[in-house]
């Protein structure tokens, strides 16, 4: 059904747009009449009008707001950089809505749909965690001219300014500290995916190794179908590479979360964490410190993004410009008791 307007309660009632919108409005106007007022009030109900809050907004000069669109209706891994964008934006004077929105890293058109119905919020910019890539996405920002930034953006190509953690060199980081513990058999556990990070965290993972003059063993090299799925208990190709090679002396998770599926395989097989294998995850999300033992990890600086990327957004709002690209913001390495000294 199409939006009952103020027009149409004009119309219907018999009045002018003008005395429609005083009579609907919070306050009493001393030009309508309670009468007046009480039977628009009924014809406004019977239609089904609600109020614009993007127009009621904008009327007042004073009032700023900025968009927030995050991946679905739970907190994750975000949390922080959400906290520290909404924090910035509140000290420049905007107010910041939450938008959440089901659509997967890899496909956004559900993110143009959450951005097209912002023509009815009250915001002036967009800041967009997740994919940011899709056509329909920019369009709809350009129609309604909202300026748009963008948090962990895994598109190999982007349309909009875009702040990430730099995977290379988390996995580089963590790479290192198991090499200078003495580790030499460095396994890596990932999910079986293609988007930029996941690529990047491989890579980086082969590259390293090679660095320090280790070729990296492909049978160490793990990338299993369920490694995505909460309610998997362990990973059946963590099952198998323990089953079929007991040598590895360390494994570096693409996840937190992968890194508690290999903790329970490790455990299962016997195999003593942090004595026989040091395992290092990604993220430092909260899952890190619940593990037994707590995980060495790679913190992603999330409340440095929140910031960044939302202090770029209200210089676009401003009118500044800003180039397309992705800024890298260097991770740091968490270190806790899932990793020590290779036993001489």
């Amino acid at each position: 059904m199409a939006r009952v307007t103020l027009t149409d309660v004009s119309r219907t009632a018999g009045v002018s747009i003008a005395t429609a919108s005083r009579a609907l409005s919070p306050r009493e106007h001393p030009d309508v009449s309670r009468e007046t007022r009480e039977r628009l009030r009924a014809v406004a109900d019977e239609l089904g009008y609600r109020p614009s809050l993007a127009a009621r907004a904008f009327r007042r000069r004073d009032f700023h707001a900025v968009s927030i669109v995050v991946p679905d209706g739970q907190w994750g891994w975000w949390e922080p950089a959400v906290r520290a964008a909404y924090g910035t934006a509140r000290a420049q004077g905007y107010n910041a809505f939450v938008q959440p929105t089901t659509a997967l890293r890899d496909d956004s058109g559900d993110v143009a749909d959450v951005i097209a119905a912002l023509a009815e919020v009250p915001t002036e910019g967009v800041l967009l965690f997740g994919s940011a890539a899709d056509s329909r996405m920019l369009a709809s920002a350009e129609t309604l001219r909202l300026p748009v930034v963008a948090i962990d953006n895994a598109a190999d190509e982007v349309v909009v300014p875009t702040f990430a953690a730099d995977s290379r060199r988390g996995v580089q980081l963590a790479v290192q500290h198991v090499l200078d513990l003495g580790r030499r058999r460095i396994a890596y556990v990932g999910s079986d995916g293609d988007l930029l990070f996941q690529r990047e965290r491989r890579e980086s993972h082969r590259s390293t190794l090679a660095a320090a003059g280790i070729t990296a063993d492909p049978e160490l090299v793990v990338q299993d179908l369920s490694a995505d799925d909460p309610a998997v208990d362990v990973l059946p190709a963590v099952e198998a590479l323990l089953a079929s090679d007991g040598s590895m002396d360390a494994v570096l998770c693409e996840s937190d979360g992968i890194a508690a599926s290999v903790l329970r395989s490790l455990r299962r097989a016997g195999r003593r964490v942090p004595e026989d294998v040091s395992v290092v995850g990604f993220d430092d999300s909260p899952l890190a410190l619940a593990l037994d033992p707590p995980l060495t990890t790679v913190h992603q600086p999330y409340e440095q993004l929140g910031r960044d990327a939302i202090e770029l957004l209200l210089q676009r709002i401003d009118g500044a410009p800003a180039p397309v690209g992705r800024t890298l913001l260097a991770p740091t390495l968490t270190v806790r008791a899932s990793t020590r000294r290779a036993p001489q």
